[in-house]
């Protein structure tokens, strides 16, 4: 259940996360979907409850991931006309190197300082990451235009001092 919640979210939120893109860049996105996912390793840490890992991954995990996922893929998108496949295949190998790392730190720090500081630590580790990718990634496309409705302004010309 876990991961099948975490993987709908992660896809369905998509549609959310590319619409915050579109009208915000990538820096917004980037910035909701660390604080998503580096907290659902802070809170995994404090889990005791089926229904709180159920949470913490499936639900927070997923949300984080599909707010990042969805920015670095569209940002590679704009950058890269030729070789897009090699830039998203180097963007999306970080996924494959903390499926590598993380169980090797996790075993270390399992006897040493128990699960919840080992979660923890983990959430730090992801913090710290993805902090350095929202700073590196940069938008090319100008942003969408807002919308001014007939007879409204965006402005507030129209109050009198």
């Amino acid at each position: 259940w876990i991961f099948s919640i975490y993987s709908f979210i992660a896809f369905s939120f998509s549609v959310f996360s590319g619409l915050l893109f579109d009208k915000r860049g990538s820096n917004l996105p980037m910035i909701i979907g660390t604080i998503f996912m580096s907290g659902s390793y802070f809170c995994l840490g404090n889990c005791e409850k089926y229904y709180q890992f159920l949470i913490s991954i499936g639900i927070l995990n997923g949300i984080g991931t599909s707010f990042c996922f969805t920015s670095t893929v569209s940002v590679i998108s704009h950058w890269f006309n030729i070789r897009r496949a090699f830039a998203m295949s180097i963007a999306t190998i970080g996924g494959s190197v903390g499926g590598a790392v993380f169980p090797l730190i996790l075993r270390e720090m399992y006897p040493k300082i128990g699960f919840g500081w080992s979660m923890r630590s983990i959430g730090f580790i992801v913090l710290g990451t993805q902090f350095i990718s929202t700073l590196l990634i940069r938008d090319r496309l100008p942003r969408k235009p807002k919308v001014v409705i007939a007879g409204e302004s965006d402005t507030n010309d129209s109050i009198d001092s």
